[in-house]
């Protein structure tokens, strides 16, 4: 299950480098079988209307995460969220704040920066297959189960 989500994150993050704006600001994705218990809240509020949702498909996916990853883009903040079964976008523009395990729980918490600690943290919650992140320098980061499963791959 998890080799068949870094193969779906890799896959989706190669297509949309193919597309990418020249302002891209980075992705975060979070591919899931079940949210609830994972705190998310939309960044939405009082932005003009998301593209209709859910979408299906990866050749669909993409192209959506390369518009919206603008920094010209309402959307571009945040994390994306795709429900693996059906391999649909479900969410965008999430605010994400997963639970902050005892420093025991976690004695080497290894990622920089906010977006790869969200990742990891996130990446722990039951439900969460695994979060990926596509970096403004192209990189693809892929964490699992609290880590970090690749490491800045090129695209």
């Amino acid at each position: 299950m998890e080799t068949d989500c870094i193969k779906t994150a890799t896959s989706l993050f190669q297509s949309v480098s193919l597309m990418l704006p020249s302002d891209f600001s980075g992705a975060g994705v979070v591919f899931y079988y079940d949210l609830c218990d994972l705190p998310f809240v939309s960044l939405g509020a009082g932005l003009p209307a998301r593209p209709q949702l859910p979408v299906s498909g990866i050749g669909r996916i993409a192209p959506i995460l390369a518009q919206i990853s603008s920094l010209s883009s309402s959307f571009h903040d945040g994390f994306h969220f795709i429900e693996l079964k059906h391999k649909k976008l479900t969410h965008l523009a999430q605010f994400v704040s997963p639970p902050i395990p005892n420093l025991s729980e976690l004695p080497e918490l290894k990622a920089s920066g906010a977006r790869h600690m969200t990742a990891l943290l996130s990446s722990r919650v039951r439900g969460i297959v695994g979060v990926g992140i596509l970096s403004s320098a192209g990189e693809v980061y892929y964490y699992e189960s609290g880590m970090c499963r690749t490491r800045g791959i090129d695209q």
